[in-house]
Parts: structure tokens; C-alpha cells; sequence
């Protein structure tokens, strides 16, 4: 491990905190999409059966066609508002990370957390590696071609990233 141990220890609360913030808000916004979708899809058969009515007044045929292109048009605009809907939770969820990681800075601890993070960087790199204090908070060490990223936003970015693509995922 890069980091080292002690760091791991160190944000163990704050990447708890954030995953099951993420899982939360996910939930919450699988259950919206879910809720968007089955209304375009009432809709969808409300318009799917008066077209069918009508259709029985003039030919069956004619209805049949005109109901299953309207029921494939609902269906996309449906799997559109939720697949819409995933990415816009996703897209909330990381920026309301990358704000809690942000506040860490303000925080009485937020020194010693620093010092932890140039020490990682040091043992990763070595001790003539260069430090720079990113403005959101954390480090980024670099020496001859190697860099690592200990930004507290780059945390939170690799966190939502381990989360996988569940925004993406066939309802």
C-alpha cells in the first residue's frame, strides 16, 4: 500500500462516512428514477389505450402498430429519465463528497492528517520529494517522473469511483 497503514487508519471515519452517505443517497435516487419511470410509463399505456380504442373503431391492424411504436417510444423515454436521473444522483453525490472532504481543512485535526500525508508521501517517494499543499486540502508528492495524488478531493474522487458504474445499470 502507497499510503501506508497509518493514513488508511486515519480516513477509515471519513470513507465510511462518505460510502454510506453514497449508498444512502443512491437509494434514494434509484427510488426517484424508479418513480419517474413508472409514471412515463402509466402515461404511456393511458395514451397506449386510447390510441387502441381508436384504432378498434378504424382497424386492428393499424392500431396494433401505432400501440407498439408508442409503448417502445414510452420505453425509451423512460430508461432515458433514469438513466438521467442515476447520473445527475451520481454527479450530486461526488460534488457533496468532494464539499465534505473540502471542510476536513477546517477541522482542529486537519494539521496532524497533513503532516500523516506528507510523511506517506515521503515513504512513497522518498525524502527528497517534492510537497505541494493542494488549495482543497491534502498533498500531492512528486520526484523524478512518480507522482502521488493525497488530495483530500482525490479521496473523495476514488472513493465514488469504487462505487462502479450503478448509475448505468439496466433498471
Amino acid at each position: 500500500m502507497i499510503a501506508g497503514q497509518d493514513i488508511g487508519t486515519a480516513l477509515t471515519p471519513v470513507s465510511t462516512a462518505l460510502r454510506d452517505r453514497a449508498r444512502a443517497d443512491a437509494r434514494r435516487t434509484l427510488a426517484e428514477a424508479d418513480a419517474a419511470s413508472e409514471q412515463v410509463l402509466a402515461g404511456a399505456r393511458a395514451e397506449a389505450d386510447r390510441i387502441l380504442t381508436e384504432a378498434r373503431e378504424g382497424g386492428t391492424a393499424d392500431a396494433t402498430a401505432a400501440m407498439a411504436r408508442e409503448l417502445i417510444r414510452a420505453r425509451r423515454r423512460a430508461r432515458g429519465l433514469v438513466l438521467r436521473a442515476r447520473r445527475d444522483g451520481y454527479e450530486s453525490l461526488g460534488e457533496q463528497c468532494r464539499q465534505a472532504v473540502r471542510r476536513l481543512r477546517d477541522e482542529p485535526g486537519y494539521a496532524g492528517l497533513r503532516d500523516e500525508l506528507v510523511a506517506a508521501v515521503r515513504r512513497a517517494l522518498g525524502p527528497d520529494a517534492t510537497i505541494h499543499d493542494m488549495p482543497d486540502g491534502g498533498v500531492v508528492g512528486e520526484t523524478l517522473g512518480r507522482r502521488l495524488d493525497l488530495s483530500l478531493v482525490g479521496y473523495a474522487d476514488r472513493a465514488m469511483a469504487a462505487m462502479g458504474g450503478w448509475w448505468e445499470e439496466e433498471p
